[in-house]
């Protein structure tokens, strides 16, 4: 700086205005700084996904892991960013419902949920597998002795909950043994009304989930006639995370980090020795202990929680894009490899060195 110029700030410097102005433009610039610094974090992560079964606080499966063991806390804890809860009774639509009005940034629900709300235009993208290998279960009240197979139920009432999981496995089950919906009489029944309506004998036969083995083992109240757990892997529900677009672009290393934290609780939940304190989370979300180990039962834990979007992962949800369409769920179908974005979890997995671990099963 030459002497021409340090009389002139000091000239500036004299006069009590001009001090003013130039206190005003430093406090805006340091105002616009310290704004577009706090801009690189947000102030809370919001997490949404389904449970809060008997109004408790919980989740199902791999999400209860990351909530239970607080992994996303103990990430962001040296950062100062809370992270804030939600879960939602019954299915997918209220975690849809919470992120088309910004009230969740990250969820975890099922397959066709995310795929419907991706098609009715919510603004998010799928990150990750959480969960797969779901089975299906099909019963009919304790006193029906003569129903056997699946095509013993032709002509009669069968209940499921639309838009579902349930709904598009069993729709995958008809096509298998050549049946379609109108080889039955359809209702459209939650779990607790379908399943009070089948004990009540108001309809023959009802899918829902694991917890129907629990009822046919402790209080005989029904028959499990089918379970997809002796079938095709097509025919086994799955789950996934996905982030509002808003964030993803906001907060990209954020979003990774988030990953990062479930992708622990995947590894850990994959691993044999932890197969028993996995099911005991589990079951938080609601189900009977008993329903969520006969579903398990069998099964590779390491391939039911592999939480990556591989070629499952793409060929499982372009069939479900597909199923949706042809139900009549969603209008116009999309990419699936355009919707997921891989390079989050693929990221995380390559810090956190476990490239090749869900390469096979145990």
């Amino acid at each position: 700086m030459n002497h021409s110029m340090i009389k002139n700030v000091s000239a500036l410097l004299k006069s009590k205005r001009n001090r003013s102005v130039l206190m005003a433009i430093f406090l805006f610039w340091s105002f616009a700084f310290f704004h577009g610094w706090a801009q690189d974090k947000p102030t809370v992560i919001r997490i949404g996904a389904t449970g809060n079964a008997f109004g408790k606080p919980f989740a199902n499966g791999l999400v209860e892991v990351v909530h239970s063991q607080k992994l996303l806390e103990l990430e962001f804890e040296k950062d100062g960013i809370p992270v804030e809860w939600s879960f939602y009774v019954g299915t997918g639509p209220a975690v849809n419902e919470a992120l088309a009005a910004n009230k969740i940034d990250f969820a975890s629900y099922g397959d066709i949920c995310g795929v419907i709300g991706k098609a009715n235009g919510i603004q998010i993208t799928a990150l990750a597998a959480s969960g797969r290998g779901s089975n299906i279960y099909i019963a009919v009240p304790a006193a029906d002795k003569t129903t056997q197979t699946l095509e013993d139920l032709k002509g009669k009432k069968v209940g499921f909950l639309k838009g579902t999981y349930l709904h598009l496995e069993f729709e995958k089950l008809l096509v298998l043994h050549h049946l379609s919906d109108s080889d039955f009489q359809v209702f459209n029944l939650g779990s607790g009304e379908g399943t009070a309506a089948l004990l009540a004998g108001r309809i023959d036969a009802y899918v829902g989930s694991s917890y129907f083995r629990y009822l046919e083992e402790h209080d005989h109240s029904l028959r499990v006639v089918y379970s997809s757990k002796t079938d095709s892997e097509d025919i086994k529900g799955g789950g996934l995370i996905v982030a509002r677009d808003e964030f993803i672009k906001k907060y990209p290393e954020i979003t990774k980090r988030v990953l990062k934290a479930y992708l622990k609780a995947a590894y850990w939940a994959s691993q044999g020795r932890n197969r028993e304190a996995f099911l005991k989370l589990s079951i938080l979300g609601g189900l009977p202990y008993d329903a969520v180990k006969e579903d398990y039962e069998g099964t590779s834990v390491r391939w039911r929680n592999n939480p990556l979007l591989d070629k499952y992962f793409y060929d499982y949800y372009t069939s479900t894009v597909d199923f949706a369409i042809k139900h009549g769920l969603i209008r116009e179908g999309f990419d699936v490899k355009l919707w997921a974005d891989k390079s989050y979890i693929d990221l995380a997995v390559k810090e956190l060195g476990w490239e090749h671990y869900w390469d096979f099963r145990d």
